[in-house]
């Protein structure tokens, strides 16, 4: 194990996508507890051991969905703001260092969801969540959270900034990751109860 600089902030909740052929990892918004919900970006170097700071991010956010697509550009979709669930999609071009606000909006408003490039003009959006109630269960305001998980499966098409649904996961419940195998296959980590885990 090889222990690198830090990153220039601190954070959790972020994005992540890497670009494995120029050795880049780029960490996407997130959440600091001296700044709150985060609009920054930057990105590490594996060959230099380095963290270098990138454009900032239009709207900003946590728990995103993103991805990398054809070493260009890097597509962040939904996530949670302060405000609460959002629909808004960014796409930055590393070449210019700029991240663009699309005007083509998600399916629908969902956090905690998974994105992955299948190829140049297709990436899978799926999982997150849709909604979370928060309920006090005792005079002491112990909240219980529950969520309403997203069951659909989308394509969306960067060339025609156009979205396809896809056959809807068989079961309704949270995932904690996802996994795609590179050809054909995701493999899902689900959480057996919707429940916020201890």
């Amino acid at each position: 194990m090889i222990r690198t600089n830090e990153m220039s902030l601190g954070r959790q909740y972020f994005g992540l996508a890497a670009d494995h052929d120029d050795g880049w990892v780029y960490v996407l918004g997130g959440y600091s507890t001296g700044k709150g919900i985060l609009s920054d970006c930057e990105r590490f170097s594996i060959k230099g051991h380095n963290w270098m700071p990138i454009e900032h991010l239009n709207v900003p956010r946590i728990n995103m969905g993103s991805c990398l697509v054809s070493k260009k550009y890097l597509y962040v979709f939904g996530g949670s703001d302060e405000n609460g669930i959002l629909d808004s999609i960014e796409r930055y071009n590393s070449s210019l260092d700029v991240w663009t606000l699309l005007q083509v909006k998600m399916q629908s408003k969902v956090t905690n969801l998974f994105a992955h490039a299948i190829n140049e003009d297709a990436i899978i959006v799926l999982g997150g969540v849709k909604r979370k109630t928060l309920t006090f269960v005792n005079p002491n305001r112990e909240a219980k959270k529950e969520y309403e998980t997203e069951s659909k499966v989308h394509i969306f098409k960067p060339s025609k900034l156009k979205w396809k649904e896809l056959k809807a996961f068989p079961f309704r419940k949270k995932i904690s990751n996802i996994l795609y195998n590179d050809n054909g296959k995701l493999f899902c980590f689900i959480i057996e109860s919707n429940r916020e885990l201890p």
